[in-house]
């Protein structure tokens, strides 16, 4: 929930500051909105993509992590692969 509240500050923030760097450069606008709606919708995404690969990352870790402190590698992917059909 914070995450989303800091995203959607910052792209307050960028949305001000474009707007009125578009006014500055020569009433640009036009193209600062339309940027800005491409950004809208293309952040969320991104930032879901760069998430879940950090959290399979960690859940790979996780395994390598599990299998050298078992000692025994196959017995413990047996045993996830029981759990896993069960």
């Amino acid at each position: 929930m914070l995450n989303r509240l800091k995203t959607t500050l910052l792209l307050s923030l960028l949305t001000v500051l474009l707007v009125l760097m578009g006014s500055a450069i020569g009433g640009q606008t036009g193209m600062v909105v339309a940027f800005l709606v491409a950004l809208a919708i293309v952040a969320p995404l991104a930032a879901m993509l760069i998430q879940l690969a950090v959290s399979r990352s960690r859940e790979y870790l996780a395994d390598e992590t599990g299998a050298r402190i078992c000692g025994r590698p196959l017995a413990l992917a047996n045993a996830l692969r029981k759990l896993h059909t069960a």
